[in-house]
């Protein structure tokens, strides 16, 4: 799902970028994959921000910093 996330964030379609990046994180918050669910937390992050959706962005890039510390 996250190589879809990516390809669909390379074609400018981040609407669709960020509900593969949605159901990457889901798959790694179940899996218990801290790791992968701090990358996926880091791609939703910057796919918002480049749809200027600045304070959604800005949770998902702390919950991020969090799982990496």
């Amino acid at each position: 799902m996250g190589s879809l996330a990516q390809a669909y964030g390379g074609l400018e379609n981040y609407e669709k970028a960020i509900e593969y990046q949605q159901q990457h994180l889901t798959l790694m918050q179940t899996t218990q994959d801290h790791a992968g669910e701090g990358e996926a937390l880091f791609n939703l992050a910057t796919t918002l921000a480049i749809c200027q959706q600045d304070s959604e962005s800005m949770k998902y890039f702390q919950e991020s910093l969090d799982i990496c510390r």
